[in-house]
C-alpha cells in the first residue's frame, strides 16, 4: 500500500450541516471561555455573570431589576444575589423609582 498516495478519510464532521457544526463548536467553546474569563479576573467575587451585569449597566444605563434579570436570563433570586454582592462591593446601588416606590432601579456607582 502506497502511504503517500493514500487518500485521507473524510472527517466525521464533514457529514454535518454547518448549523450542527457551529452548535458543537460553541458547546465546546462555552465552558472553555468561562474558565478563561474566570482566570483573568483578579478580584475575588467577580464572576463572568457579574461582569456581564456590570457591562449591561454601563452600556444601557440604570435598569429595573426585572430588566437585568431578563437580560442575563437568570431567576429573580439569582439576580438579587448578584446585585446584593455588587452592592456590598460598592459597584452598584439600588434606587427607588420616584414614580413607583415598589420598583427598584439598579445603577452603577461612580
Amino acid at each position: 500500500m502506497d502511504v503517500l498516495n493514500k487518500k485521507e478519510e473524510e472527517s466525521p464532521w464533514e457529514e454535518y450541516p454547518i448549523r450542527i457544526k457551529l452548535m458543537k463548536l460553541f458547546w465546546m467553546l462555552g465552558p472553555a471561555f468561562v474558565r478563561w474569563a474566570e482566570s483573568q479576573m483578579e478580584m475575588d467575587g467577580y464572576t463572568p455573570q457579574r461582569m456581564y451585569l456590570l457591562g449591561n449597566l454601563y452600556e444601557y444605563g440604570p435598569m429595573m431589576m426585572s430588566a437585568l434579570k431578563d437580560r442575563l436570563g437568570v431567576t429573580a433570586t439569582n439576580i438579587t444575589a448578584h446585585v446584593d454582592a455588587l452592592e456590598r462591593e460598592g459597584m452598584v446601588e439600588r434606587v427607588p423609582l420616584p414614580s413607583d416606590r415598589r420598583v427598584t432601579i439598579i445603577s452603577l456607582t461612580p
